[in-house]
């Protein structure tokens, strides 16, 4: 048996540039005080979507989510605060949603340069399901297929990865046209990104995510968790816009080895700011001895 917490956490990532910030602390699963009912990540996400309006009240927004959220309620409540969505779907839990795309929808196919085939099919206007006629939803269907590639490996030495045939599925309140439809897919295949680079690097990179730090006296894990995801967004911050971490950062191949210097730094010198630090790391300025106070 596994006990853990969840959260539901809404950061901005891009399909260009790999840029990740979160926009605002996370909003924990749990049952709040008082209450008879198990919380769940449904309601944590109706509790974020107002207060990361309010934080971000002219921001445009659109929203991706997974399927778990492909729902009625939800698509009301993204409505009704002005945010813009792009939901995953799988065709098992929205089989009407499919039937339409498949009856009368649209098909456009694209080739990569590398041979990879999108072949497309969607539909504006599609009723989400039987039971919410009202909530019409643009939805659209990617299947993907790369060929077999021969793929080289560290040593020079060549290894053949069969084709693969990929299926993915959205929904949408923005217009869907063929010119938009590949700008479309890597939107919303830009979810995985917050798992990938954020919640990896916060598991594996030194933060210990995953570690049971226990409930402390109250809230400590909810108040741990909300650290680390201050500590990501300034090293996001800082990989993008500070120009000595970007020169400290070079000289490492991995994000653990330069904290782990930093924090050597930290521990046996003193240090007139963050410039020296990092110039210290970069090999910019000379190692002073260290303090004998530290």
């Amino acid at each position: 048996m596994k006990h853990f917490h969840q959260m539901v956490c809404a950061s901005l990532v891009s399909t260009e540039t790999g840029a990740n910030f979160p926009l605002i602390m996370p909003e924990m699963v749990h049952r709040g005080d008082g209450s008879a009912k198990n919380d769940c990540e449904r309601n944590a996400l109706m509790r974020l979507l107002p207060d990361l309006r309010r934080e971000h009240p002219h921001l445009r927004m659109a929203i991706l989510l997974d399927g778990l959220h492909g729902k009625a309620p939800q698509l009301r409540r993204l409505r009704e605060l002005g945010m813009n969505f792009i939901i995953g779907v799988k065709r098992n839990d929205h089989v009407v949603l499919y039937e339409q795309i498949e009856l009368d929808g649209e098909s456009r196919e694209f080739t990569d340069t590398d041979g990879t085939v999108h072949s497309f099919r969607w539909r504006n206007g599609a009723e989400l399901n039987d039971s919410n006629r009202d909530v019409l939803v643009n939805a659209v269907s990617c299947t993907e297929f790369t060929p077999e590639r021969r793929v080289r490996k560290a040593g020079g030495r060549f290894v053949v990865r069969p084709g693969k045939r990929t299926s993915f599925g959205w929904i949408t309140d923005f217009e869907i046209e063929p010119s938009k439809l590949m700008a479309m897919m890597r939107a919303g295949r830009a979810r995985w990104r917050i798992e990938n680079e954020m919640f990896n690097v916060m598991k594996n990179k030194g933060m210990n995510l995953s570690h049971n730090y226990g409930h402390g006296n109250r809230n400590l894990s909810s108040v741990l968790v909300g650290l680390m995801v201050l500590t990501f967004l300034i090293d996001q911050i800082q990989e993008r816009c500070c120009r000595v971490y970007q020169v400290a950062r070079r000289k490492f191949s991995s994000k653990t080895s330069l904290w782990d210097l930093m924090r050597a730094h930290l521990r046996i010198r003193h240090l007139s700011g963050w410039d020296d630090l990092m110039l210290r790391i970069a090999g910019k300025r000379s190692r002073s001895p260290p303090s004998a106070s530290a």
